[in-house]
Formats: C-alpha cells, structure tokens, sequence
C-alpha cells in the first residue's frame, strides 16, 4: 500500500514542476482556496504503463535505488492482488484504454487521501503559504489525465491536471501569498531542471493586488470600482526552486467614494434649487 500512495504522490505532485505548467488560484474571503494544477509530462510512456498495470517503468524513472525499487515492486504486486485496491490495476495489455485512464484517476482520488497532509500542503511540488501560514487543511478533488490512451510505448505528452481546496486562516488586512516550487519531488524533471509556470491568482472582492515578487513577468487587473475581485498573472522559471509571492490588501473604495460625491452633489443641488424657490416667493 505505500508503495501504492508514493507513486500517487508522483503522478500529482510534480505538478508545477514540469516545462509548461499552469497553476491557477482562486481565494474566497473566508480563506477558501480553489487551486487548478495542470502540467505536461514531455514523455508519458512511464504513466501509460502504470496506467496498463506495469508499474515497474515509472518506479525506475523516480527510485534509484535497487533495495528501494525492489521493496516498491513488492508492495505493488501486494496491492494488486488485493480483492478492492486490485480491481483499480490495469490488464497489461500493452495498451491504455479510456476504461483504465479513469480506473487509474479512481484509484489516485481514493488513495491520496491516506497520504501524509504534507503531501499536498508544502511537500510536493507545490507549496502554499498565506501570510506565512500554511493551509488548515487541503484535498485532492479530482486528478486526470489527458491524451494518455494508447501503446503504453507511446511517448506522447500526457496532460495532468489536478484540482484541490484548501483552507486558510483569514482575517482582514493585507495579505501576501507565497509559493514554492519543488523541481526534485519526483523524477519526472531532473534536479535543477529550468522550469516554466504560469501563475494566477483571483483575490476576495474588494481587494486589490499591490505587488509581486519573484515574477519574470506580471499582469495586474484591480476592479475600477474597487468592489470586485483582482486578478494577477505571471510566469515563474527557476531551477533553485525559490519560492515567489503575491501581495493584496483592501481596494480603495471607488465605487463608494463616487456614490458618496454623487449624493452629495444631488444634495447640494436641492439645496439650491430650494434656496432659489425660497428667494422667488419672497419678491
């Protein structure tokens, strides 16, 4: 079974940590994170033949040593033989169908949730952390893989994509949100490997960006009226792993100061049109 849950690990965690990856967020005011992970791994044979059943490909692209692979094996052909887990496993037929892609998906969504909460709060790919806190808590809501059916052989990409919640502390103020990318959770990009994110980020309503750091690029859209959420985007390449953050706090209230300039400019236009109304009826 653990050796079962490491290679779920593998299959979610690296997420941010492969060329092309997208990480989206969006933050509720009452601390509520929705986060979409998305990456591409550049040669989905390993997954195909996990997905087939032969997890020995992708237990030798992420364990080097051959105690450890061996031990790993092992406990996978444990669980495969099991009456429940067992019934996840594909047929080893050489090849991947839509059947096994969703047996495979099943299989990472029930048995992620044995796994240790570091796994998914700061120990995998992606580390979150909120006005220097990490999450309360978090959960793996889906996990699925795109153009993976075919010859296990095939070393077409395969999309990943992975969707959690998490729960913040939150209270007012100014906030700052870091991130950490781990390129090394898992074999799937080589140590020290350049990496290339996209990163975005939809703040509560009524609150503003006010700057990023860490960033190659950036693009900021605050609501005009102050009333709205904010909307950051930028893009992240490292090899070290630094972590990157984005600030946000209360949005200058334009939309009441407007209201409130507007009200009073109708007050002070019925004051004078009374005034003018009184001065007429005295002549």
């Amino acid at each position: 079974m653990a050796a079962v849950l490491l290679l779920v690990a593998a299959a979610t965690a690296p997420a941010a940590g492969s060329p092309g990856g997208s990480v989206s967020l969006t933050l509720g005011a009452s601390g509520a994170l929705n986060a979409t992970v998305a990456f591409t791994d550049p040669n989905g044979s390993a997954l195909r033949y996990a997905m087939d059943g032969n997890f020995t490909p992708l237990v030798d692209a992420l364990v080097t040593n051959a105690t450890q692979r061996a031990t790993i094996l092992a406990q996978i052909a444990t669980a495969e033989s099991t009456p429940i887990i067992g019934a996840f496993f594909g047929n080893r037929d050489g090849t991947v169908e839509p059947s096994e892609v969703t047996l495979f998906e099943s299989l990472i969504e029930q048995q992620v949730q044995l796994l240790p909460a570091s796994s998914l709060t700061g120990g995998g790919g992606v580390g979150l952390v909120l006005d220097g806190a990490p999450p309360t808590s978090a959960h793996l809501d889906s996990v699925s893989f795109a153009n993976a059916t075919g010859p296990v052989s095939s070393s077409q990409p395969i999309l990943v994509t992975s969707a959690l919640s998490y729960q913040f502390t939150y209270g007012s103020g100014s906030h700052s949100l870091a991130l950490t990318f781990n390129n090394s959770s898992t074999g799937l990009v080589p140590a020290g490997g350049e990496v290339s994110v996209t990163v975005s980020l939809t703040t509560p309503a009524a609150t503003a960006v006010t700057g990023a750091t860490g960033f190659n690029t950036t693009s900021v859209a605050n609501d005009l009226w102050g009333l709205g959420p904010a909307h950051f985007s930028g893009t992240y390449d490292s090899s070290s792993g630094h972590p990157v953050s984005i600030a946000f706090g209360p949005a200058f209230p334009t939309a009441y100061v407007a209201l409130g300039a507007a009200v009073a400019a109708l007050v002070l236009l019925g004051a004078l049109l009374l005034w003018r109304r009184r001065r007429r009826a005295r002549r």
